[in-house]
């Protein structure tokens, strides 16, 4: 971020005094001193609009940056602020005769430099960036005070609107930021998702890369291109219940785009159905009570084409971090499955806050305890070199890929167990049903009544 913003006042700056100078010699020479301001020509409305922009603009958006909570970051831009406020008035008024007007811009920069400067001491962020804007905020406003008064006056001796009131739109802008402090936090909500989502996506994309042996950009075109989801209430019994491929399913799922499903789906095609299905109805029905519509989800039956399931597999953990959380429907044999285990690998690496991650526990009916227990006992010995792959030399490639990330297995496994702790609270194993039944999903032991069929769109 540091760096970012240095490029990006740079530039900015950089820009200014180079469009200053290009269009003083190319434009400004051309006019009487008496007329430069009423023409309305190409090269003045071209000028009196890069300009404002390049100055006032730099303040709107490089002040902008700093997270609420970044101390160093927001000194570094209240001093490039300063910077920019002293090249701004020499480029500005050196040519200027001194007068009221003179003094007036004079003493209302070097106010705002020195206010800036008494910000920049504060010894938290939070205060820091108030000052700060405070003072921005009162300099804009005297800004366009008197570019208000000189658009008047200019227009007056002109006979109609002068070319000045190009600059008063970009002053206008700053003030409102200066004076919303919605707007800022909007802002640096959008900056914090963009980077997070992008941070997120190449860490997927590199460990794609890892499993696939093929270049990350490669892996990442190919994840963009297939990505698919499908609404959930499409989808009855019948389309989960067992792993058959099924192209047909392949079919009801559309395009989607990347970091816009609302979940990724997973689970162990060993686990019990019936349990499964119960389960994922029911975070179904809580998503729909919640959001008003029907999810739009990843699993791997509908949206994986059969016909090149190799490629698809290789864009897997770029499909996780395209989906706004990860569903584990975590049933007795979730944990043994090794393809499983990577998704909540890709999960671990990505750095995806623990929120995002749910679980659904998978009892039946009857068994509960048994289970529970079993399921606990699992999570606390969890070892992912005893998880288990359809081919062997999938199984080796991915535990290369974790021992290479995590120095060993051990570590890796230490990592995930560590997330099923968090995620999972001891009261949802406690063994007596009846005083676990808000906190552990219990399933009934009997087939999809007729009325989940009817979910199913054909």
């Amino acid at each position: 971020m540091a760096a970012f913003v240095v490029m990006l006042s740079l530039l900015f700056t950089v820009l200014y005094i180079v469009w200053y100078d290009f269009m003083e010699h190319q434009v400004i020479e051309k006019y009487d001193k008496e007329t430069v301001w009423c023409t309305w020509s190409a090269g003045m409305i071209i000028r009196n609009t890069l300009l404002p922009f390049l100055l006032f603009g730099r303040f709107a958006l490089v002040s902008l940056f700093p997270p609420a909570d970044d101390l160093r970051v927001t000194r570094l831009v209240i001093l490039f602020d300063i910077v920019a406020l002293c090249v701004g008035f020499w480029y500005l008024y050196k040519g200027m005769s001194i007068n009221a007007m003179y003094i007036a811009y004079l003493v209302s920069d070097s106010l705002c430099a020195f206010c800036l400067a008494l910000s920049a001491c504060c010894k938290s962020s939070k205060p820091m960036q108030r000052w700060m804007w405070r003072a921005i905020g009162v300099w804009i406003s005297f800004k366009l005070i008197t570019e208000v008064i000189s658009v008047i006056d200019a227009s007056r001796e002109c006979g109609h609107v002068s070319n000045l009131i190009l600059w008063c739109p970009f002053k206008f802008w700053l003030l409102c930021v200066a004076c919303q402090p919605r707007w800022r936090h909007r802002f640096h909500k959008y900056i914090s998702f963009m980077i997070e989502r992008r941070s997120e996506k190449r860490a997927a994309a590199s460990v794609a890369g890892l499993v696939g042996s093929c270049p990350v950009e490669e892996v990442l075109s190919q994840a963009k291109a297939r990505f698919r989801s499908i609404r959930l209430g499409d989808l009855c019994f019948d389309d989960l219940e067992d792993s058959t491929p099924n192209p047909e399913l392949f079919s009801r799922s559309s395009p989607e785009i990347l970091g816009e499903c609302d979940a990724f789906v997973s689970h162990s095609w060993h686990d019990e159905p019936v349990t499964k299905w119960a389960a994922l109805q029911q975070w179904r029905s809580a998503f729909v009570l919640e959001h008003g519509r029907e999810p739009r989800v990843w699993i791997d039956r509908c949206c994986i084409d059969q016909s090149n399931i190799d490629c698809d597999l290789r864009c897997l953990p770029i499909y996780l971090s395209g989906c706004r959380q990860i569903i584990v429907f975590c049933g007795t044999t979730y944990l043994c499955r090794l393809w499983c285990i990577m998704e909540v690998f890709t999960f671990v690496h990505m750095g995806r806050s623990i929120d995002k991650l749910e679980f659904q526990l998978l009892l039946q009916e009857g068994r509960q305890q048994q289970q529970a227990a079993a399921l606990k006992e699992a999570f606390e010995r969890f070892d992912v070199r005893e998880c288990e792959c359809f081919r062997i030399e999938d199984k080796e490639r991915m535990l290369k890929i974790i021992d290479s990330a995590y120095v060993d297995a051990a570590n890796f496994s230490s990592e995930v167990s560590s997330i099923f702790r968090n995620s999972l609270s001891d009261k949802c194993f406690n063994t007596d049903p009846d005083k676990s039944l808000n906190m552990l999903f219990r399933s009934e032991s009997v087939k999809p009544r007729p009325e989940d069929a009817l979910a199913c769109i054909v």
